[in-house]
């Protein structure tokens, strides 16, 4: 990158790259950063404003406070919130939200992500040796892109985040095969860094498989074999060093949670790429834009759309056909192999996958992998302009080609609409619908569907038709490319702005929820099924949440008292009824919504924060603790069930003392107690393995032991005597991950300082 920015004609690009690409993402944002009202840039009742919205406000509000949020209390009865990955606190353009109003720091995140990944694919553009204009173009292109933009529909803070630094990691790989120096092991170490703290680990994975595949195409080219090999395994070793906190933390979180032992095939085969979403790259409404007509595909369409503009794939297919680059055969390479996995299971590839390779059956959503190769169609795209601009003349062949295709959409749109139109049942769109699982479809669906498809391929018929004529204008003068490229950022622009959404944020003071608790107080919890991480904004305790991942041993509670399979519950649903055993985790209302209304049920009896347990039995397996659990004379307030002999032993008695709460926070409470005789110590909260007691001044216990009891609580043997403890959520992972993090930031800054000295000194 140093050696790059060394070059003065690079610098005058990038100043006029920078501008230009800044205008456009406050052009397509300007409506919502500057707006007297409050905005959310996202779709309602998806992930922004039913996850990411509390979280950010629980985080940082945490962190203002001057607490590392390691426990969130609000959700699932209690969860890790740090080592959640998608918390990101530690991702140092989330500073933001210390800063700015929530709503605010939203929108100017992800306006900064949206220029920031266009700025980081101009580099690796120039990189490439394209010229100004081509590189600009591939800024655009990657901004407003299906497979990117679309998430901020979705409300997919995290994946935002993540995938903007794609193109800067590739464009280290190609700075380094170029010329390798010092400053491109501190680009990629920081870069892949900046990955893992962004919070989207999927998205971690998938770009070293990415990178990976590019890297063995390299090996071919470059006389550095075994330099690139190691320049590749020393920065992600970096990475992993400077991350460590987040890195260490999350892995041993993922070790207690729902994915730990690896999804079920058919959960991990969820949300492949549908084939025929081909079809998005020449009509990117053809299945619906969720804006002015539903998307009725198969999957969802931010996983399922690798638009990039007519224009752009054009360019691309003129590229990948007519380029002597070899950089452009290995992109053609990497658009292929990248379908096929994206593809997921609609190829034979991913059952090995999923059955061979590490870490492939921890994920949801293979689908997501369409990022990547719209990203190299973007840079072939870019390549292909920059032919063009440098007056590469364009083959009569492509032109006719261009003109056939653009009859062929307008025919089949024609025919779409008037087979929908006409309502042929036994007609090819009717089967088509059917095949998306539409099964019982009626006829307002059936043409809507017609006419909204017609539509979207007229247009795209149109579009083709006019960039072949220019391809035929071309020839003539190389100066069309220039309308070729408005034409491109055009079609983009207004693909990305049809599909931009906002939502009024409405302040959380005015919830009748909350009203309703300040009325009803206590240590108690709730179920609220619906919008239930609401309740992180408002402190109320739930014991369910809005989250991909959650807590092996609770997950497997609520599928049993759910009345699910314990083995392939994938803890995306609850049952609203009241459970017998919802009293032991402290549950005293269910809000039922209903015809519009919340009805509220109160459960009688919940069992306090801190029971006294004179009497237990030893399980040790989960279905016999869920057996015994499930049996009307189970009764948590009297027995508890153990997975292993306590070392102190309680003694049945009708005194069995006292215990209560004198200080608490999110991560830890104190606790005192008194017993005449040995009992146990029943915490209704959510176990974990890295809740731990320690002993305080005064107590006649020195050491206290957590045990899971009746599968999801914590239980603590106490003998006879006062007891005074800490019973604290701090993950030795996060504790030795907090220790490197914290030298390697310093080792790095002090290198990277040296080499700009060093660097400074040369020029």
């Amino acid at each position: 990158m140093f050696v790059y920015f060394k070059d003065k004609k690079i610098n005058i690009a990038f100043l006029i790259a920078f501008p230009v690409i800044l205008i456009f993402t406050l052009g397509m944002f300007y409506d919502v950063l500057f707006s007297a009202k409050e905005f959310i840039i996202s779709s309602p009742n998806l992930d922004l404003t039913k996850q990411f919205l509390f979280w950010r406000q629980f985080g940082f509000e945490e962190l203002r406070k001057g607490n590392v949020p390691l426990w969130c209390p609000y959700v699932f009865s209690g969860m890790p919130f740090m080592g959640w990955w998608q918390s990101a606190i530690f991702y140092p353009l989330n500073l933001i939200y210390l800063i700015l109003p929530l709503s605010r720091a939203i929108n100017y995140s992800i306006a900064i992500h949206i220029f920031l990944g266009g700025l980081f694919m101009y580099l690796w553009a120039s990189q490439r040796k394209l010229n100004l204009w081509s590189s600009i173009f591939s800024s655009l292109l990657f901004m407003f892109c299906g497979s990117h933009f679309l998430r901020i529909y979705a409300g997919h803070l995290s994946v935002l985040c993540t995938i903007i630094w794609v193109p800067l990691l590739f464009f280290s790989v190609d700075g380094f095969l170029e010329k390798p120096s010092t400053g491109w092991y501190f680009l990629g170490i920081f870069t892949i860094a900046m990955q893992i703290l962004a919070g989207h680990p999927q998205y971690v994975f998938y770009t070293f498989v990415t990178v990976v595949i590019y890297c063995v195409f390299c090996l071919n080219i470059t006389d550095r074999k075994i330099l690139l090999i190691l320049w590749i395994f020393l920065i992600y070793f970096g990475a992993a060093l400077l991350s460590s906190v987040q890195l260490l933390t999350g892995i041993d979180c993922v070790g207690e949670s729902l994915r730990s032992n690896g999804m079920s095939y058919k959960s991990a085969s969820d949300f492949a790429f549908p084939p025929e979403n081909f079809i998005t790259l020449l009509s990117p409404d053809f299945f619906g834009d969720m804006v002015k007509f539903p998307y009725w595909g198969r999957s969802s369409l931010w996983e399922s759309s690798c638009f990039i503009s007519v224009t752009g794939l054009i360019l691309a297919i003129y590229c990948s056909i007519y380029s002597e680059r070899k950089t452009s055969r290995f992109s053609l390479y990497m658009i292929l192999i990248l379908f096929l996995f994206a593809l997921g299971k609609y190829t034979p590839l991913f059952y090995i996958l999923y059955n061979f390779v590490p870490e492939f059956d921890k994920f949801r959503g293979i689908g997501k992998f369409i990022f990547f190769p719209s990203v190299f169609l973007i840079i072939l795209a870019a390549e292909g302009l920059d032919s063009i601009i440098r007056g590469t003349k364009i083959s009569r062949k492509m032109i006719v080609f261009l003109f056939f295709t653009a009859i062929f959409l307008f025919t089949a749109g024609h025919w779409i609409s008037y087979s929908s139109g006409k309502l042929l049942t036994d007609g090819l769109w009717v089967k088509t619908i059917k095949l998306m699982k539409h099964s019982d479809v009626d006829n307002e669906f059936i043409k809507h569907t017609g006419a909204f498809a017609a539509k979207s391929l007229f247009k795209s018929s149109l579009i083709v038709a006019i960039v072949a004529f220019l391809f035929l204008l071309s020839r003539l003068s190389r100066k069309i490319a220039f309308i070729i490229l408005v034409t491109g950022i055009i079609e983009i622009f207004l693909f990305a702005s049809n599909t931009r959404v906002k939502v009024e944020y409405m302040p959380h003071e005015e919830s009748p929820l909350q009203k309703f608790l300040e009325t009803h107080s206590g240590d108690y919890r709730i179920l609220l099924p619906e919008n239930p991480n609401f309740t992180i904004f408002i402190g109320a305790q739930n014991i369910w949440g809005y989250d991909s991942n959650t807590m092996k041993r609770y997950s497997e509670f609520l599928a049993f008292t759910g009345g699910y399979d314990l083995d392939t519950y994938d803890g995306s649903a609850i049952s609203s009824g009241a459970s017998s055993l919802y009293s032991m985790i402290r549950c005293k209302y269910i809000f039922h919504p209903r015809n519009g209304k919340t009805e509220i049920e109160e459960i009688k009896n919940p069992m306090s924060r801190l029971e006294l347990i004179d009497d237990y039995i030893v399980i040790k397996d989960r279905n016999g603790i869920f057996n015994e659990m499930g049996k009307s004379s189970f009764d948590p307030g009297k027995k508890v069930i153990l997975e292993r002999e306590p070392d102190i032993k309680p003694v049945k008695t009708k005194e069995r003392g006292s215990a209560k709460v004198i200080d608490c926070s999110i991560n830890y409470l104190t606790v005192e107690a008194d017993l005449s005789s040995p009992a146990i110590l029943l915490v209704t909260d959510i176990y974990s393995k890295n809740w731990h007691a320690r002993s305080l001044p005064g107590s006649s216990q020195k050491q206290y032991d957590v045990m899971p009891g009746n599968y999801i609580l914590r239980a603590i043997p106490l003998d006879a005597g006062y007891h005074k403890f800490r019973l604290e959520y701090l993950p030795l992972s996060y504790q030795i991950g907090k220790v490197i993090s914290i030298l390697s930031l310093v080792i790095y800054m002090f290198l990277l300082l040296r080499f700009f000295i060093k660097t400074c000194n040369q020029w």
